[in-house]
């Protein structure tokens, strides 16, 4: 009997240690189920927190355009809904606003981007407004000017254009014009409806119209350009000569 005892109370203790490990093996499990649980939890917070800081700070998308023959700023300003002087803002490249080239690519800002302001240049006027309307090809040709400062009160007899301005330098030069051409952006439309010989073929002694601003053709070069003289390209009363490309303006005969 005493024997039977000693050996139900070993098996007793053997079941007690296995069952024993087996509770402490299922609570190891439990708690590696836990701590997975828990890293888990972390890696989605992590996870959410990059998702809103991106939607915090969007993506600034540009849009590169190139500049095509009769553009002006405001009508690339227009066509992609901004502005004239952000996209002079954000492209350093223009010089002046009133002058671009065509084949020149320009960046057009997005809305949300931010720029710092750009001063403008101090004649940036070269019609009888500061209008970025007015574009010049210059492309691939050699710009040579010249410049005089003109007393104001050197206004040729029956001119009543403003004096100092384009249009005031080319009734100058072509007193024969009549005075009722408007602002510079008009002249060959309404020479035209008087009957005034106009066409796109450039003529000494002619005047070319480009956007606002109007000019005096010196000289047609066998090259495919002209010679020309204007006022305010450079500033009030000043008279400056350039070679461009024949087909930059209309001409009035």
């Amino acid at each position: 009997m005493r024997l039977t005892a000693s050996a139900g109370l070993f098996a007793l203790t053997i079941f007690i240690a296995a069952n024993s490990q087996t509770v402490h093996a299922q609570s190891m499990n439990l708690t590696n189920i836990e701590a997975n649980l828990h890293i888990a939890a972390l890696d989605t917070n992590r996870a959410n927190h990059i998702k809103k800081i991106s939607k915090k700070t969007p993506t600034i998308k540009t849009v590169e355009y190139t500049i095509k023959p009769g553009d002006t700023l405001s009508k690339i300003a227009q066509a992609h809904k901004t502005t004239w002087k952000r996209i002079y803002n954000r492209n350093n490249k223009i010089s002046h606003p009133d002058v671009i080239n065509p084949g020149d690519k320009l960046i057009i800002p997005n809305k949300n981007e931010k720029l710092a302001e750009r001063p403008l240049p101090a004649n940036s006027s070269m019609g009888d407004n500061l209008n970025p309307d007015s574009s010049f090809s210059n492309t691939g040709y050699q710009n040579r000017s010249y410049s005089e400062t003109l007393a104001s009160s050197r206004s040729a007899p029956g001119n009543r254009y403003t004096p100092g301005y384009c249009t005031w330098y080319a009734k100058n030069m072509r007193p024969d014009l009549p005075n009722n051409l408007g602002n510079a952006n008009s002249w060959v439309y309404n020479a035209s409806a008087q009957g005034i010989p106009t066409g796109s073929t450039p003529r000494p002694g002619a005047i070319g119209q480009q956007g606002m601003h109007v000019v005096y053709v010196q000289n047609v070069n066998p090259d495919g350009t002209v010679a020309i003289s204007e006022m305010n390209y450079q500033g009030l009363f000043t008279v400056s000569s350039r070679i461009v490309p024949a087909s930059t303006f209309q001409y009035i005969y």
